[in-house]
């Protein structure tokens, strides 16, 4: 069965309203993406960050959270990243290192 996306796919993340471009097989805003991030379900909360430094440009990954939340939960998340599970391995261990994040 294939379901209706009503949400347009966007690059545009100050708009609240679309669905943004990593999400493209999950018919949620950026904001109910942000508010799910942010969201007492840490279930729910760890599968959109593994989904947003999975499927998202670097750059907008900023848009959502920050390094120290990223070296907090990548221990929970690592196993869901796929091929970027190196990258974001690689930088939290320098910036520990540089003491960006602890």
């Amino acid at each position: 069965m294939i379901l209706a996306m009503t949400r347009p796919l966007s690059t545009d993340l100050s708009r609240g309203d679309v669905r943004p471009y990593f999400l493209w097989d999950d018919d949620i805003s950026v904001e109910e993406f942000r508010m799910g991030l942010r969201g007492e379900d840490r279930a729910r909360a760890d599968v959109y960050l593994a989904r947003l430094l999975r499927e998202a440009k670097y750059e907008d990954v900023w848009r959502f959270t920050t390094p120290q939340e990223i070296a907090n939960r990548l221990p929970i998340v690592a196993p869901r990243l796929g091929r970027s599970r190196g990258l974001w391995e690689f930088l939290i261990g320098v910036w520990r290192e540089r003491g960006l994040v602890a």
